[in-house]
């Protein structure tokens, strides 16, 4: 057992679940990351049982005991800046099974110059909603798009009044946000 966890490490590049499906334990992996990473187990309610930060450049490699939790359906989530990976496992009386693998692209936000810049990879062709708050929630700016694969946007914040912004980005039935401040 321990030769062949060895190997998958060496071998693959992405996330990853092993479970001999026998029991209610599983092996996550996690190949050294450029960024930054997050690691969640949430319940069928959106409950977040457990969460973990993995700093970049690390390799990693937990153990989960799931014996402690109820027979339904649960989610391990894997988080960078760019992209999340969802993996959707089913857990019974005796055993788990792991159903489904889940890859969503996030949105990109990069700031310059009094600009902020957006990029969003959008392979479903979701329909995409875009929206500008202030801090008092008040819409400054929203725009559906529909049909494309890739989007780029730039919103001016050069002229702004000083304040704390919001821009939302909901791609399908995700919504990602990124505060500005102007000072």
């Amino acid at each position: 057992m321990a030769l062949v966890l060895l190997v998958a490490t060496a071998m693959a590049k992405e996330p990853r679940i092993i479970t001999d499906g026998s029991t209610k334990n599983l092996v996550f992996m996690l190949d050294s990351t450029s960024e930054e990473t997050s690691i969640q187990l949430v319940d069928s309610d959106g409950n977040i049982i457990y969460t973990e930060e993995v700093p970049k450049r690390v390799a990693y490699a937990k153990r989960f005991d799931l014996n402690h939790l109820e027979s339904g359906s649960y989610s391990l989530k894997v988080g960078d800046p760019i992209k999340e990976i969802a993996f959707t496992i089913v857990l019974n009386e005796e055993h788990l099974r792991v159903v489904n693998r889940v890859e969503h692209t996030k949105p990109l936000f990069r700031e310059k110059d009094g600009k902020v810049l957006l990029n969003l990879l959008n392979l479903d062709l979701n329909p995409v909603e875009l929206s500008v708050y202030d801090s008092s929630n008040r819409i400054l700016f929203s725009e559906g798009i529909e049909g494309e694969q890739t989007i780029r946007k730039s919103f001016n914040f050069e002229n702004a009044l000083t304040d704390h912004y919001t821009v939302m980005v909901k791609d399908g039935e995700n919504t990602y946000y990124e505060e500005i401040v102007v000072e």
